[in-house]
């Protein structure tokens, strides 16, 4: 795994305005616990394109691994704001948001 993972994130280097390779890479460096790697490819996939929702959710996902559960609500509700997110991806993502702390929640509500 650390072999592909290496080979992802020098192809990332070679060519970063390559879409395929930055999400190939972010999906390794997931893959291998990189989490902070990955949210950096996928941030950097949103600066070009903000409509993605599959890369929200990603990054939801992500950013609830490392226990960023604000930004990690953001992301999930822009995601699950997508009329395009795929109804298999819907679900998984409203379960992540109901199993969030309630501390994290907006301190107005």
């Amino acid at each position: 795994m650390q072999r592909q993972y290496n080979a992802a994130f020098q192809a990332m280097l070679k060519d970063p305005g390559n879409l395929d390779a930055v999400m190939a890479y972010a999906q390794v460096a997931t893959k291998t616990g990189d989490y902070e790697g990955a949210v950096g490819a996928y941030e950097s996939l949103l600066l070009v394109d903000s409509n993605l929702p599959r890369v929200k959710l990603e990054l939801g996902i992500l950013y609830y691994r490392l226990k960023s559960y604000d930004t990690s609500r953001i992301y999930l509700e822009g995601a699950l704001a997508s009329p395009s997110l795929p109804a298999e991806v819907r679900k998984p993502a409203e379960l992540l948001l109901a199993k969030m702390p309630k501390q994290s929640k907006s301190k107005s509500t």
